[in-house]
Parts: C-alpha cells; structure tokens; sequence
C-alpha cells in the first residue's frame, strides 16, 4: 500500500484491551477559525484501507517522511502535529482496519499537555469525536497566550471562538440582568442580525448593539455596582444625552457596557416593541440567541431586511472592518481578501452566503 499509492503513512484498527471496544482509528480533519476538529470517518478507500488525515494506532512511515516533519519544540503533542503538518502538505494516510493494533487502555487528550501544539497553530479549540471539546486560551480554557487576548480583527479575518463566548455571555448576562429589574432592553443592529442568521454572534462582529427604554435611563444607570462586582464597567456617553422630548417622551440617552475585551453599545429609545406589547398584556417577540432567548423588535426578520437593505441573508463584513459609514448600503456576498491568504481564520475561505458552515 505504502509504494504503490504514494501514502506517507499507513496505520490500523485499536482495540483496548481494558474494554474490548475496537475502533478503525481514522480521522477527517477540519481547521477553520481556530479550532481543529476531529470527525470520525472517511470519504474514500483503497482496497481495504480508509483514507485519512489522522490516525489513532501506531502505524508505519520512513525516517525521511518522519524526519521531514518533527518539530523538536514537541513532547507529547508531537504525534497530532505530525498529523496536522502532513494534513497542511495534503499528504496521504491510510488506515487498514483488518490490521489491529492493541493497546492497554485509551489515551484522553490533556489540554495542559497540548499548549505548545495550540501555540504553534493558533487554536483556540480543539474538538475530537468522542466528546472531548478542549479550549485553549479562554476563561474556561488551558492558557497558552499570557497577552491581552485580540478580540477586534482587521479586515479578512474572523473573529477568534474565544472572543465571541465571552462577547455571546456579555449579551446574555445583560439582558438577564434587565429583566430581572424590569427593565426593557432588546439586540438590535448587527447583533439582531447575528441573531436572525446565526442564532448567535456574527463571526466577523466588531461591537455589539442593546437598545433600552429611555425612560428606564435611571434603572440602567443604577446596575453599574452589580456589573462591577462581575467584571464589567459601565459608563455613561456624554455624547448622546437625554433629551425632551418625542411625542411628549424623554428620549435618547446612553452607555457603554466593557467587558474584558469587549465594548457593548446600549442606545436610548424613547419608544420600543418589546413595551408596546407588554402594554397590551401581552409578550415581547424574542429570538433564540446563543442558546438564550432574548427580547429583539417585533419581527426581527423585518427590522433586519429594512435596516440592511437587499440581500441582507448573504454576508458582508462590519462597517468599521471594511471602512464604510455605519449607515451606508452594505455589499453583501462577498468577503474581503484576507491579509494572510490560507491562515484557517480568513473570511474568504467561507461561502458569503448561509449559516450551517460556520457551525
């Protein structure tokens, strides 16, 4: 198999020994948006030999293909980089489950033993089926980059998993928290959009958008103790003052809410849906948001359509990314060229159209 079709390795079948359980031992991998993914599978075959991308038995190289790739700064990790370097090099590997190879007991990934490996690839996150999902670098992660993590991204690039956990849990803390003390709020402006397409944050996001009652102005402004205590602060906008008044309201009026890496946009509105039903007794439209539901305008697929204007379904980066006015018509169904053409976060490898391959 290893001469005749230019494979570089061929590994086996696993059986534990400890359990009995038997697995053919091959991976597809997938590295998009700083996070590597391990499926169990395979798309093709030759005789009676999977083809893969990463194989979980011992299996058989040479020393020069083996040579070729060791990276020295690599202890435990160095077997999975080997496998990563020669996916990135569109090498072959075979996995030929009538060979079996037993092992004493199954080996479970320790996300302490795999920081120089998701240093040198830039992850944030590693999935292998089975169950494990491994985060490096977040709040509930194995550390691996002791600096202020770079949540903004330039233009071409998407936004790091990390980064829209923490931005996805800064929304819904909110919004819990204005609901908890009656006060009325709703996502608004690119964060409804990533609502209406996503279920979630936009992988391109730059800020996020929560509008308030302005009468509640008072009652927003009293939660900046309680947001303390959890690690956010809140401050008022000078810029944008309440003002008297819109069909006899006070209007305007707001606040920046910061989390770690984050900025929080809330906006003052004299008039609101969510208000307007609870008038008449009865719910205020909500939208499932990163496993959350949340207050948004009555028809959010409607506010989306008028404030984004044709096509608004297909993708287009944040305004601040590509340089437009926050206002000006979006160009949708296309990405800009990314900086650093094949890095597994840029936008333009991703279709500018549809949800499910951002999953």
């Amino acid at each position: 198999m290893y001469g005749h079709y230019s494979v570089t390795a061929v590994g086996g079948s696993v059986r534990n020994a400890e359990t009995g359980r038997w697995s053919y031992g091959c991976y597809q991998t997938s590295l998009q948006n700083y996070t590597l993914r391990y499926t169990t599978g395979y798309h093709h075959s030759y005789n009676e030999c999977m083809v893969c991308d990463a194989l979980d038995s011992a299996f058989l190289t040479t020393p020069k293909q083996l040579a070729s790739v060791l990276d020295p700064e690599m202890n435990r990790e160095f077997l999975d980089d080997t496998f990563l370097t020669w996916f990135e090099g569109k090498n072959k590997l075979l996995s030929c489950p009538d060979v079996m190879v037993d092992v004493s007991k199954e080996v479970e990934v320790k996300p302490e033993q795999f920081v120089t490996f998701a240093s040198k690839w830039n992850l944030n996150r590693w999935v292998i089926d089975g169950g494990q999902d491994i985060w490096f670098g977040c709040n509930r992660g194995t550390a691996h980059v002791s600096r202020h993590l770079q949540c903004y991204q330039l233009s071409g690039f998407a936004v790091k998993p990390c980064c829209m956990e923490e931005l996805a849990e800064s929304i819904k803390m909110f919004m819990k928290m204005c609901e908890k003390h009656n006060i009325i709020c709703e996502i608004h402006h690119g964060t409804l959009l990533g609502a209406v397409k996503f279920h979630g944050i936009l992988p391109w996001e730059c800020d996020a958008d929560i509008t308030f009652l302005s009468g509640n102005y008072s009652a927003v402004k009293s939660l900046g103790e309680q947001l303390s205590s959890l690690g956010y602060t809140l401050s008022e906008a000078s810029s944008h003052q309440q003002w008297c008044c819109a069909d006899g309201r006070i209007a305007g009026g707001a606040f920046r809410l910061f989390s770690k890496n984050w900025r929080i946009e809330l906006w003052g509105q004299y008039l609101m849906d969510s208000e307007l039903r609870i008038l008449k007794g009865e719910k205020p439209s909500k939208i499932l948001f990163a496993g959350e539901w949340v207050n948004v305008p009555d028809n959010p697929g409607l506010y989306a359509r008028n404030r984004y204007g044709p096509n608004n379904l297909r993708h287009a980066q944040h305004w601040i990314a590509t340089g437009k006015g926050e206002w000006d018509l979006y160009n949708p169904g296309n990405f800009s060229v990314c900086p650093v053409a094949g890095h597994h976060s840029c936008l333009d490898q991703f279709c500018a159209d549809g949800s499910l391959q951002f999953n």
